[in-house]
């Protein structure tokens, strides 16, 4: 019995100090790395007091619910930084479906690169494009949070109300991610956006379109109600679903809490289907095919429409910093794939990688970084052969 006692002592303290290490691991992710343990089929309070606020309407947020597209711009709001017009817009003017006599017009579509987020309407690069000529008039379609495919829906949605002359794609390096996502808290535990998307599927190299679950916004109850049956139909077509983990009874051990993280890391990174691989996008993954066919299909749709598209790329603060060390983008495959196509296309990575990341960053692009953006579309378009051959048509279209 001694000897048994021993034993089981020894497993209680050999076990208990490895829960203990566990847990200061978790404590060290959590602060250094910015990893916690989120399990897909939680719903946190944070999102379920803004789930809430959302259904009652008492949401004052800049963004709201849309069926189609998950979440888009409220109409003529105005927040601390941004105003928006009555088609929730960025803008503080409304646009004719027609542009004005003598006007050039450039519609731009993309994520809060796009939209600009953390300036004010007047710091925008669309503004600051408008500014340089009064010929030419600048469209910010951009929400914050989009994904490409929700980008290629709101065009869908709005090409028809607004005619132009240039279609500018706006794609951020890390929107490869969000176009395999459909519950923005999958891929971000911590969003501020807990809200649904559309998304598309590849099938025999043919896009196909999975609407946004929530068809209406009162839908949202039954997340509220039901998380976790919920989740899991919303998890089927979601990439970080199914490379996650959910919940159980014993996810009161650090030691599986941790184990769990791992496995989850292991998955996202150094699987087939990995999103990236040796720090560059993995052209064999879900969400570089996704990606690279929804591109394919705005930019022809773009072309069907009689007007010229751009693509313009985005990289964000970590791109910069990757560059400036060691010269390397992670998003250099889809520029070879552009090139391969033939895509028009800006890499404003020619414009910021040599600059200094304190006068680039304000949460977002800063205004300085905006006003390189814009210098460098300017000089694009001025430079391209079709330049005239717009300008030419923009007076053919006022005198028809």
């Amino acid at each position: 019995m001694k000897k048994i006692s021993l034993y089981v002592m020894l497993f209680v303290v050999v076990y208990g100090s490895i829960e203990l290490l566990a847990n200061c691991g978790l404590i060290l992710l959590k602060k250094y790395v910015y990893l916690d343990y989120y399990p897909n089929d939680v719903l946190s309070e944070r999102h379920a007091s803004a789930i809430n606020e959302l259904i009652d309407l008492k949401s004052n947020n800049y963004t709201i619910y849309s069926s189609s597209l998950g979440w888009t711009i409220k109409p003529n709001d105005v927040s601390k930084l941004y105003q928006a017009n009555a088609a929730g817009i960025r803008s503080t003017k409304n646009y004719t479906k027609i542009p004005e006599k003598g006007i050039l017009r450039m519609s731009s579509y993309g994520d809060s690169y796009t939209h600009c987020d953390d300036v004010s309407n007047d710091e925008t690069w669309q503004i600051y494009i408008e500014n340089s000529d009064a010929k030419l008039e600048v469209i910010n379609f951009g929400v914050g949070g989009y994904g490409t495919d929700q980008s290629f829906l709101r065009y869908l949605e709005t090409t028809n109300q607004y005619k132009t002359d240039y279609v500018l794609i706006g794609y951020m390096t890390e929107n490869l991610a969000r176009n395999v996502n459909t519950f923005r808290p999958f891929y971000v535990p911590m969003s501020g956006l807990p809200l649904t998307k559309p998304r598309f599927l590849v099938k025999n190299d043919t896009l196909t379109l999975i609407p946004n679950y929530m068809r209406k916004l009162d839908e949202y109850k039954n997340i509220l109600n039901n998380p976790q049956g919920v989740t899991r139909k919303l998890g089927v077509n979601d990439y970080f679903y199914n490379n996650g983990y959910q919940s159980n009874i014993f996810d009161w051990s650090p030691i599986l809490r941790i184990l769990k993280i791992a496995k989850k890391i292991v998955k996202l990174k150094f699987t087939d289907n990995a999103i990236n691989k040796n720090g560059i996008y993995n052209e064999n993954s879900e969400a570089f095919i996704v990606t690279s066919k929804l591109i394919d299909e705005f930019y022809n749709r773009v072309i069907n429409d009689g007007a010229i598209p751009i693509i313009l790329v985005f990289p964000h603060n970590k791109d910069i910093a990757r560059y400036q060390s060691n010269d390397k983008k992670q998003y250099l495959p889809l520029i070879k794939y552009f090139d391969s196509k033939g895509f028009k296309y800006i890499d404003l990575m020619d414009v910021l990688g040599d600059k200094d990341m304190e006068e680039l960053f304000n949460g977002h692009y800063s205004p300085y970084a905006n006003g390189l953006v814009a210098s460098k579309i300017l000089s694009y378009i001025k430079n391209i052969d079709e330049y005239k051959f717009v300008r030419f048509k923009t007076e053919k279209r006022i005198i028809d």
